[in-house]
């Protein structure tokens, strides 16, 4: 098990964050009303280092239209490297970074968490409303009760 993750087991049982491991792909976590995968993953370069990343889907469905490109290039340029909005097939992921290991603390960890689960929210909301499209914590909560059935465990 990485550093990282076993800080971040730490850190949830401390503040009473239920998480859900998903062993090698990391955690989901239910924070501020989003759905947040948590992976841990270690960047191979010529500094081995780990790298904390959290991701939301933010809406699905989405017609890409020029108008859309436009608004997620703007939302990523106004924002740190270490977010980003990803258009997929049919959706919206946004997905920010931190490095892990000896340099993640639990206020950090804390404060990205909410920045991620508050940003998301923000962004779910516009583009919903914009595009018509569905919820991407909707679809989050309907695909793991598909899996794990109506008894979603965190």
């Amino acid at each position: 098990m990485s550093k990282s993750k076993e800080k971040i087991i730490g850190f949830a049982r401390k503040r009473g964050l239920k998480i859900k491991d998903l062993g090698d792909d990391g955690f989901l976590t239910e924070y501020e009303s989003n759905i947040v995968n948590i992976s841990c993953d270690i960047f191979h370069g010529t500094i081995k280092e780990e790298i904390v990343s959290f991701t939301c889907m933010i809406v699905i469905g989405c017609p890409v239209d020029t108008q859309l490109l436009a608004r997620l290039v703007g939302f990523s340029g106004r924002c740190s490297t270490s977010a980003s909005l990803i258009l997929i097939k049919d959706g919206i992921l946004a997905k920010w970074t931190m490095l892990g290991g000896k340099h993640i603390d639990e206020d950090n960890f804390f404060t990205m968490l909410s920045s991620v689960a508050v940003i998301s929210n923000s962004l779910d909301m516009s583009f919903r409303s914009s595009y018509g499209c569905q919820s991407g914590v909707d679809f989050v909560r309907d695909s793991l009760r598909e899996k794990d059935g109506n008894n979603v465990e965190w």
